[in-house]
């Protein structure tokens, strides 16, 4: 059965992802982070693992962590 134009606009329930049209040069500017909790604990009893990515440089780094609340210390780390 084929659907019908209202339904699947109903469905739809965002637009389209905005690109952003000012990149910046500068590092450190825009830093991307992603925290997530991690399906099998680490040997060093890690719960959660965290990326960091600088826009402008592409530089990445990932770490282990026991909390979410030691992310912001990580975040310091990756910025200096």
């Amino acid at each position: 059965m084929p659907e019908c134009g209202p339904s699947v606009e109903a469905k739809i329930t965002d637009g389209p992802m905005k690109y952003r049209s000012v990149v910046t040069s500068a590092p450190g500017t825009v830093i991307h982070t992603e925290c997530a909790e991690v399906n099998v604990m680490s040997l060093g009893s890690a719960k959660y693992f965290v990326v960091f990515i600088d826009e402008a440089s592409a530089h990445a780094c990932s770490a282990h962590l026991n909390s979410k609340g030691y992310a912001a210390s990580h975040l310091q780390e990756f910025v200096k």
